[in-house]
């Protein structure tokens, strides 16, 4: 009986309060959804390219890993094997998980979370994130080693393959295969006063590089995107807020590869993806609030009457 009582109240109140709004309830488009808790199955689902591989972490689950901090000029990828169909005008969520580890002489040099016109990576070693040279695509950069900038001696202009940093401890994004570094933050705003905050073999709080389990959410609608990254159980920090950038557009289609680069140079990273969720499910703004015309009043009166009759008629049963 519990069940059914629950069923006819949610049944009234969702009628009257589509009749007072005079629309219908929230709609929901759903689009493609990849799930991944860990990536002990990955066979025929994520193709794995360069240093990429599969390694069991301590907990016994298992992580993608991209570099593993042992060897130098690393350079590795993980890209869904299919392509991602997106939301209306490419609007999608994703979220997973990362834990960067640094070498025996520091943290180097990145990874980034990428969409792509192509199922291929460039797979470029150092401060190329294993991104460089990726035609039609968008990547978010989470950058632990300071490569400079075009204006420092030696350094090459952006569009020839020069670095773009802001310092070694940043999240960016990048069009094209080239390491823009477009709207590039720090967390926590560790950084933001200092190339190099975070170097050397321990790095602190709110380093990418520390160690610790972060996680990390891109969402994208509306041509606007935002990352928000957290590390550890440390409050969540939006490092990238409604970066206006046209992602369609710029990838030439709505069905994407998804996955990740990494790299590291001189200096190594052990860089570990250890979960993903991707959606492009869209949930539609409620209407505005509204006060019930007669017409829903008189619906919500009748329903009441119903369910005290419906309630004597069992209780007489």
């Amino acid at each position: 009986m519990t069940f059914r009582l629950t069923w006819f109240l949610g049944l009234t109140a969702a009628a009257v309060m589509a009749a007072a709004s005079g629309a219908h309830a929230d709609p929901v488009h759903f689009g493609s959804v990849v799930a991944f808790s860990d990536f002990s199955s990955i066979g025929g689902l994520i193709n794995l390219q360069g240093s990429a591989t599969t390694v069991a972490t301590a907990d016994g689950s298992t992580a993608l890993s991209l570099t593993q901090g042992t060897t130098q000029e690393q350079a590795g990828s993980a890209i869904l094997a299919s392509p991602f169909t997106l939301g209306p005008g490419g609007a999608f969520n994703a979220s997973f998980q990362f834990q960067i580890t640094p070498g025996s002489s520091g943290a180097a040099d990145g990874f980034t979370f990428v969409l792509q016109q192509g199922a291929a990576s460039s797979l470029q070693p150092g401060g190329n994130l294993g991104y460089y040279g990726t035609p039609h695509s968008v990547a978010i950069e989470f950058d632990t080693y300071n490569n400079g900038t075009p204006s420092d001696p030696g350094n090459s202009p952006v569009s020839q393959g020069g670095a773009n940093d802001l310092n070694d401890n940043h999240v960016a994004v990048d069009v094209n295969g080239l390491l823009n570094d477009f709207a590039s933050a720090s967390p926590y705003g560790v950084g933001t006063n200092s190339p190099w905050a975070c170097g050397g073999v321990t790095n602190g709080a709110g380093c990418l590089a520390n160690g610790d389990i972060w996680s990390a959410m891109v969402s994208y609608a509306h041509r606007r995107l935002s990352v928000t990254v957290q590390d550890g159980h440390a409050h969540p920090d939006t490092v990238i807020n409604n970066y206006g950038i046209d992602l369609t557009n710029i990838l030439g289609t709505d069905t994407p590869y998804i996955g990740f680069t990494g790299a590291d140079g001189g200096v190594t990273s052990s860089q570990q993806i250890l979960s993903l969720n991707v959606t492009s499910a869209i949930h539609d703004p409620p209407p505005p609030a509204s006060v019930p015309e007669p017409a829903s009043l008189a619906l919500l009166a009748s329903g009441i009457v119903a369910l005290v009759f419906w309630r004597r008629r069992g209780v007489r049963a």
